[in-house]
Protein backbone atom coordinates (compact mmCIF):
# COMPACT_ATOMS: atom_id res chain seq x y z
CA UNK A 1 0.00 0.00 0.00
CA UNK A 2 2.89 2.36 0.65
CA UNK A 3 3.80 2.84 -3.02
CA UNK A 4 0.20 3.79 -3.82
CA UNK A 5 0.11 6.82 -1.58
CA UNK A 6 1.17 9.92 -3.52
CA UNK A 7 -0.08 12.57 -1.15
CA UNK A 8 -2.68 13.19 1.49
CA UNK A 9 -4.35 16.56 1.57
CA UNK A 10 -5.11 17.22 5.23
CA UNK A 11 -8.24 19.29 5.60
CA UNK A 12 -8.72 19.98 9.29
CA UNK A 13 -12.28 20.98 10.00
CA UNK A 14 -11.55 22.84 13.21
CA UNK A 15 -14.95 22.35 14.76
CA UNK A 16 -15.75 21.61 18.36
CA UNK A 17 -18.89 19.57 18.96
CA UNK A 18 -20.59 20.56 22.27
CA UNK A 19 -21.82 17.06 23.10
CA UNK A 20 -19.01 14.78 21.96
CA UNK A 21 -16.08 17.25 21.87
CA UNK A 22 -14.87 15.61 18.68
CA UNK A 23 -12.80 17.05 15.85
CA UNK A 24 -13.92 16.61 12.26
CA UNK A 25 -10.94 15.41 10.21
CA UNK A 26 -10.69 14.70 6.47
CA UNK A 27 -7.89 13.05 4.50
CA UNK A 28 -7.75 12.78 0.69
CA UNK A 29 -5.91 9.76 -0.74
CA UNK A 30 -4.37 9.64 -4.21
CA UNK A 31 -2.98 6.68 -6.14
CA UNK A 32 0.76 7.25 -6.67
CA UNK A 33 0.77 5.36 -9.97
CA UNK A 34 -2.12 7.16 -11.66
CA UNK A 35 -2.71 10.29 -9.58
CA UNK A 36 -6.36 9.32 -9.37
CA UNK A 37 -8.35 9.44 -6.10
CA UNK A 38 -8.41 6.18 -4.19
CA UNK A 39 -12.18 5.93 -4.31
CA UNK A 40 -14.24 3.55 -2.16
CA UNK A 41 -11.22 1.98 -0.45
CA UNK A 42 -11.14 0.77 3.13
CA UNK A 43 -7.90 1.61 4.95
CA UNK A 44 -6.47 1.55 8.45
CA UNK A 45 -5.95 5.01 9.96
CA UNK A 46 -4.13 5.99 13.15
CA UNK A 47 -4.83 9.52 14.38
CA UNK A 48 -2.71 11.07 17.14
CA UNK A 49 -3.17 14.41 18.90
CA UNK A 50 -0.23 15.74 20.91
CA UNK A 51 0.39 18.91 22.88
CA UNK A 52 3.25 21.40 22.50
CA UNK A 53 5.57 19.16 24.55
CA UNK A 54 4.83 16.06 22.52
CA UNK A 55 2.65 14.36 25.12
CA UNK A 56 -0.14 12.27 23.59
CA UNK A 57 -3.62 13.67 24.21
CA UNK A 58 -5.47 11.23 21.94
CA UNK A 59 -4.46 8.15 19.94
CA UNK A 60 -7.02 6.28 17.87
CA UNK A 61 -6.74 3.52 15.29
CA UNK A 62 -9.76 2.81 13.14
CA UNK A 63 -10.89 1.50 9.79
CA UNK A 64 -12.45 3.94 7.34
CA UNK A 65 -13.64 3.91 3.74
CA UNK A 66 -13.00 6.70 1.25
CA UNK A 67 -15.85 8.19 -0.75
CA UNK A 68 -16.03 8.42 -4.56
CA UNK A 69 -13.51 11.30 -4.45
CA UNK A 70 -10.98 9.41 -2.33
CA UNK A 71 -11.75 11.41 0.83
CA UNK A 72 -11.82 9.88 4.31
CA UNK A 73 -14.12 11.64 6.77
CA UNK A 74 -13.37 10.88 10.41
CA UNK A 75 -14.51 11.99 13.85
CA UNK A 76 -11.57 12.13 16.27
CA UNK A 77 -11.91 12.04 20.04
CA UNK A 78 -14.73 11.49 22.50
CA UNK A 79 -16.42 13.26 25.41
CA UNK A 80 -13.41 12.42 27.62
CA UNK A 81 -10.58 13.22 25.19
CA UNK A 82 -9.93 16.75 26.45
CA UNK A 83 -11.43 16.47 29.94
CA UNK A 84 -8.08 16.16 31.75
CA UNK A 85 -5.86 18.00 29.28
CA UNK A 86 -3.27 20.51 30.50
CA UNK A 87 -4.42 23.69 28.70
CA UNK A 88 -1.10 25.40 29.37
CA UNK A 89 0.53 23.07 26.83
CA UNK A 90 -0.98 24.65 23.70
CA UNK A 91 -0.94 24.51 20.72
CA UNK A 92 -2.13 21.02 19.84
CA UNK A 93 -0.97 19.03 16.82
CA UNK A 94 -2.66 16.24 14.89
CA UNK A 95 -0.98 13.58 12.77
CA UNK A 96 -2.31 10.76 10.62
CA UNK A 97 -0.85 7.42 9.60
CA UNK A 98 -2.60 5.53 6.77
CA UNK A 99 -1.76 1.88 6.13
CA UNK A 100 1.45 2.30 8.13
CA UNK A 101 2.60 5.45 6.31
CA UNK A 102 2.93 8.72 8.25
CA UNK A 103 1.31 11.42 6.13
CA UNK A 104 2.16 14.58 8.07
CA UNK A 105 1.63 16.62 11.18
CA UNK A 106 -0.46 19.81 11.38
CA UNK A 107 -1.29 22.31 14.07
CA UNK A 108 -4.87 22.44 15.29
CA UNK A 109 -5.82 26.10 15.01
CA UNK A 110 -9.01 26.01 17.06
CA UNK A 111 -8.96 24.08 20.29
CA UNK A 112 -12.01 21.96 21.17
CA UNK A 113 -12.68 23.44 24.60
CA UNK A 114 -16.35 22.58 25.08
CA UNK A 115 -15.70 19.75 27.54
CA UNK A 116 -13.05 21.67 29.51
CA UNK A 117 -15.33 24.68 29.83
CA UNK A 118 -17.90 22.58 31.70
CA UNK A 119 -15.54 22.14 34.65
CA UNK A 120 -14.36 25.75 34.98
CA UNK A 121 -15.82 28.79 36.74
CA UNK A 122 -17.87 31.24 34.71
CA UNK A 123 -16.05 34.33 33.50
CA UNK A 124 -17.02 37.54 35.29
CA UNK A 125 -16.13 41.01 33.90
CA UNK A 126 -13.99 41.84 36.93
CA UNK A 127 -11.82 38.82 36.17
CA UNK A 128 -11.00 39.58 32.56
CA UNK A 129 -11.54 43.30 31.89
CA UNK A 130 -7.99 44.60 32.08
CA UNK A 131 -4.76 44.62 30.06
CA UNK A 132 -3.10 41.22 29.80
CA UNK A 133 0.47 40.58 28.69
CA UNK A 134 2.42 37.56 27.50
CA UNK A 135 5.12 36.29 25.15
CA UNK A 136 4.25 34.56 21.90
CA UNK A 137 6.74 31.96 20.65
CA UNK A 138 7.18 32.89 16.99
CA UNK A 139 9.93 30.35 16.31
CA UNK A 140 12.28 28.09 18.25
CA UNK A 141 14.58 31.04 18.90
CA UNK A 142 12.23 34.02 18.85
CA UNK A 143 9.52 35.32 21.16
CA UNK A 144 7.47 38.50 20.89
CA UNK A 145 5.66 40.34 23.68
CA UNK A 146 1.97 41.15 23.22
CA UNK A 147 -0.68 42.97 25.21
CA UNK A 148 -4.40 42.22 25.09
CA UNK A 149 -6.82 44.78 26.53
CA UNK A 150 -10.43 43.84 27.26
CA UNK A 151 -12.97 46.52 28.15
CA UNK A 152 -16.30 46.21 29.93
CA UNK A 153 -18.00 47.58 26.82
CA UNK A 154 -17.00 44.45 24.86
CA UNK A 155 -14.12 45.90 22.83
CA UNK A 156 -10.55 44.63 22.66
CA UNK A 157 -7.13 45.65 21.36
CA UNK A 158 -4.35 43.20 20.56
CA UNK A 159 -1.22 44.74 19.13
CA UNK A 160 -2.37 46.73 16.08
CA UNK A 161 -5.71 44.92 15.98
CA UNK A 162 -8.98 45.99 17.57
CA UNK A 163 -12.56 44.81 17.53
CA UNK A 164 -15.25 43.30 19.72
CA UNK A 165 -15.32 40.20 21.88
CA UNK A 166 -18.02 38.00 23.39
CA UNK A 167 -17.89 35.53 26.28
CA UNK A 168 -19.57 32.15 26.42
CA UNK A 169 -18.80 30.49 29.74
CA UNK A 170 -15.01 30.50 30.07
CA UNK A 171 -14.42 31.02 26.37
CA UNK A 172 -13.81 34.44 24.81
CA UNK A 173 -14.34 34.90 21.06
CA UNK A 174 -12.80 37.81 19.13
CA UNK A 175 -14.32 39.60 16.14
CA UNK A 176 -12.55 42.10 13.91
CA UNK A 177 -12.94 43.33 10.33
CA UNK A 178 -9.63 45.18 10.00
CA UNK A 179 -7.18 42.30 9.64
CA UNK A 180 -4.48 43.05 7.07
CA UNK A 181 -2.33 40.36 5.50
CA UNK A 182 0.56 41.12 7.85
CA UNK A 183 -1.71 40.84 10.89
CA UNK A 184 -3.55 37.68 9.87
CA UNK A 185 -1.14 35.21 11.47
CA UNK A 186 -1.35 36.97 14.83
CA UNK A 187 -5.09 37.60 14.89
CA UNK A 188 -6.61 36.13 18.06
CA UNK A 189 -9.29 33.52 17.45
CA UNK A 190 -10.41 32.72 20.97
CA UNK A 191 -9.18 32.59 24.55
CA UNK A 192 -9.95 30.58 27.64
CA UNK A 193 -9.87 31.96 31.18
CA UNK A 194 -8.50 29.64 33.86
CA UNK A 195 -7.08 30.33 37.31
CA UNK A 196 -6.12 33.95 36.64
CA UNK A 197 -4.61 33.38 33.19
CA UNK A 198 -5.83 33.73 29.63
CA UNK A 199 -4.92 31.03 27.12
CA UNK A 200 -5.15 32.84 23.78
CA UNK A 201 -5.27 31.00 20.46
CA UNK A 202 -3.76 32.73 17.40
CA UNK A 203 -3.25 31.42 13.89
CA UNK A 204 0.40 30.60 14.60
CA UNK A 205 0.22 29.29 18.15
CA UNK A 206 -0.93 29.64 21.72
CA UNK A 207 -0.22 32.53 24.04
CA UNK A 208 -0.46 32.45 27.84
CA UNK A 209 -1.24 35.89 29.29
CA UNK A 210 -1.33 37.16 32.87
Amino acid sequence: MKDRILSLLLLLLMTSYPITAQIGYQVSLLNSATGEPRANETVGVTIEITNSEGAVVCNETKSATTNEFGVLSLQVGSSNTFANMDWSKLPLYISATVDGVMVGRSQILTVPVAEAAKTLVNVAPELICKTWSGNLIVSSSSTTSYALSLSRSGSFTFGKLSGMYACYGNIIYFYTTQIESDDFALAPLSAMYKNGSLYVITYIGGLIMH
